[in-house]
Formats: structure tokens, C-alpha cells, sequence
């Protein structure tokens, strides 16, 4: 995660974080990555899962984020699950 943070966007509140994936295998590879983001009392929310094929030797930038209308603060984004798949 390079960045996180908590902005407004359309009109509503959203929590969001910055990430990169680096494949550096000689195939493309699938990955699946859960993420969750943390209050300021450090109760996450439910898993935010990104989708994402990356060519061989090469980097994807992406921001994954969820709605933070209701939570007051951060303490920060954890990534809990990543699955790889060669293909």
C-alpha cells in the first residue's frame, strides 16, 4: 500500500488506499487480494476483494476503496488474502 485515506467523492464519504502488484514471474499470474479497512477504534469492515492479471514482468497501480459513511477515523488499510494463480 503506498496510500490511504478518507475523502469525498460524488457527494458521499469513502475510505480508499493506493496499491501495487508486481508480478515478476516469467507468465502472467491472476491475483486475488482481500483488503480491509480499520476505524479509528480498529474494527475492520468486511473484506474488499480486487481482481486483478498481471503480464510477466510487469507492475499494475490500482485504488480499491469502500463506503465510510458511517465509521469516524482510520487506523489504516491490511491486506488479509492474496491468491495467485499462474496462467
Amino acid at each position: 500500500m503506498s496510500e490511504y485515506r478518507i475523502e469525498q467523492h460524488d457527494g458521499h464519504r469513502r475510505f480508499s488506499a493506493d496499491y501495487v502488484i508486481h508480478n515478476t514471474a516469467r507468465s502472467p499470474i491472476k491475483y486475488q487480494i482481500a483488503f480491509v479497512f480499520l476505524d479509528s477504534d480498529g474494527l475492520a469492515t468486511e473484506p474488499k476483494w480486487v481482481t486483478r492479471t498481471v503480464k510477466a514482468g510487469h507492475s499494475y497501480d490500482g485504488t480499491v476503496w469502500v463506503p465510510w459513511e458511517e465509521r469516524q477515523g482510520s487506523t489504516g488499510v491490511k491486506v488479509i488474502k492474496i491468491h495467485e494463480t499462474p496462467l
